[in-house]
């Protein structure tokens, strides 16, 4: 196993020296996410060297105490000088405050020559094979990142490649998605459903881009509620694309055989299925999203996450609808979750039913507060829970749906 070197350990350590603190405040200036719902600890083992193959159209990376023969290096499929312009060194990068850890990095709020941004630092732990495997990975998501360019898109801004430090560069977003449906579960805010349509339409634009208008076709296999920041005005902004995968011009409604990819409670049924799949499982993910907006919680926290892939696959299991939702957004959540592909609109249909859905907000607005019938709903719930077990129940549940005692929530 190869080890960090002591000036890098050193390095590491002087970039780290303000406090981070938990990420989390009590108003609403949060960040970035971890990029899977798994979190685990990082590793201190890494990659001793960076390098050209003897190809010229390769990086070659070469594990610690190995020579330059052939059987001991390993190719991964990064265009050649595709950095360079973008790159980064890691002792311009000052370290303010970790935002979040998941599976395959961390990312910190921080400054890079003055300016602010976020930086994800990835992980590159296991064997040597693993290691590469990881790095080839990186130099995916830096490629993707690097394509695009778009409003509702975190814009990739560069890297850091010194082994072993592999960092990805991008704008800082103050919020999350994620961020405001915890502050709403809360009742710390309320929010308008025009908010709402806003940030949904922000999302769905951003993987309209993906689908059809980037210069290369893009599946992100990752669509969640998690992957969606939200910057200071409230734009929609869709990030981490680790598990993204390039398709080929024209080919993207084809069905092909890939790996199984995503976050069980958002993957599409095609997938657990291990059928071949298209860039319709994004779609299928957004319905999903669309769910988690509007009823500010994640989907299937009650059910077994063992038979989850079971239920959605082979009993067509969605998350349930509120009818506080509505018709035509629970249509078109329906119509996106739907277990047969061809049945899944395309993000252009997608993105003008949801500008459609602008004609109405005032109506809506006037007819329903979204965040006092679900704090409704979940108290009655809750409430029931309680009774069952036989528990003493705080408080009370008034016609419009505050507790006694409790203060009225901002609205957003």
């Amino acid at each position: 196993m190869g080890g960090c070197s002591s000036k890098n350990d050193d390095s590491a350590n002087s970039n780290r020296n303000k406090p981070h603190g938990d990420g989390l405040e009590r108003t609403f200036r949060l960040g970035h996410k971890p990029n899977t719902a798994e979190v685990i600890s990082s590793s201190s083992h890494g990659l001793a060297g960076l390098g050209e193959s003897a190809a010229g159209d390769k990086m070659a990376v070469t594990e610690p105490g190995h020579d330059d023969h052939a059987s001991r290096r390993a190719s991964v499929d990064i265009p050649k000088g595709f950095f360079l312009s973008l790159n980064v060194p890691y002792e311009d990068i000052t370290f303010d405050l970790k935002m979040g850890s998941g599976t395959f990095g961390q990312v910190f709020k921080a400054h890079v020559s003055g300016k602010r941004c976020a930086v994800k630092e990835i992980f590159h732990h296991g064997n040597a094979q693993e290691r590469l495997e990881i790095l080839a990975d990186f130099g995916k998501e830096c490629k993707i990142m690097s394509m695009m360019h778009h409003p509702n898109i975190v814009e990739f801004w560069g890297s850091v490649q010194e082994a072993p430090h592999f960092c990805i560069i991008t704008e800082l977003c103050e919020g999350s998605v994620v961020d405001l449906l915890a502050l709403v579960a809360q009742e710390k805010v309320n929010v308008t459903w025009k908010l709402l349509l806003q940030i949904t339409l922000g999302g769905a634009e951003a993987l309209k881009y993906l689908h059809f208008d980037c210069d290369t076709q893009i599946i992100h296999r990752d669509v969640k509620a998690e992957n969606f920041l939200l910057d200071r005005r409230f734009v929609c902004k869709l990030t981490d694309f680790g598990l993204s995968r390039i398709i080929d011009s024209g080919m993207a409604n084809q069905q092909k055989n890939m790996t199984m990819c995503g976050t069980p409670s958002w993957v599409a049924p095609e997938i657990f299925k291990g059928e071949a799949y298209n860039n319709k499982i994004d779609v299928y993910s957004f319905g999903v999203v669309m769910w988690e907006l509007y009823c500010f919680r994640k989907p299937y926290t009650d059910e077994d996450p063992v038979k989850l892939p079971y239920k959605v696959a082979l009993q067509n299991l969605r998350p349930p609808l509120s009818p506080h939702i509505p018709e035509y957004l629970a249509k078109l959540m329906c119509d996106c979750w739907d277990g047969d592909t061809e049945k899944r609109p395309e993000f252009t249909t997608i993105v003008k039913r949801l500008t459609d859905a602008h004609n109405e907000i005032a109506d809506i607005e006037q007819a329903v507060d979204i965040t006092k019938v679900n704090n409704i709903l979940y108290k009655a719930q809750k409430e029931e829970l309680r009774k069952a077990m036989g528990a003493s129940i705080p408080g009370s549940v008034d016609e419009g749906g505050e507790e006694e005692g409790e203060e009225e929530s901002p609205n957003i």
